[in-house]
């Protein structure tokens, strides 16, 4: 799973533009769980559960800290299995 982590286009310092691939649709896939890490080591985790079909998708996830670099991981769920957790993205800093 590729993933891509951006500043949020309206330059919002709290939240961050999350995009992730999947490479095949082969599985029902329920949902996802987002977790960003920050530089400080704070933790948060978003739930993304509006899938439908496809292979790319995208998210925004706000109440990060200003200031902060994040990286994220991605991990899916089909059924009651969930897969490994996605290579990290790239870093991003969110604006002060």
């Amino acid at each position: 799973m590729d993933v891509v982590l951006t500043r949020n286009a309206t330059n919002d310092t709290h939240t961050m533009d999350v995009a992730w691939v999947i490479q095949s649709n082969l599985f029902f896939l329920s949902s996802f769980t987002i977790s960003l890490m920050s530089s400080s080591g704070a933790k948060t985790s978003y739930n993304y559960s509006d899938v439908l079909s496809g292979t790319n998708f995208f998210t925004t996830i706000g109440g990060l800290i200003p200031g902060e670099k994040y990286t994220a991981h991605v991990k899916s769920l089909s059924g009651n299995v969930y897969s490994s957790d996605s290579a990290a993205s790239s870093p991003a800093r969110l604006s002060k």
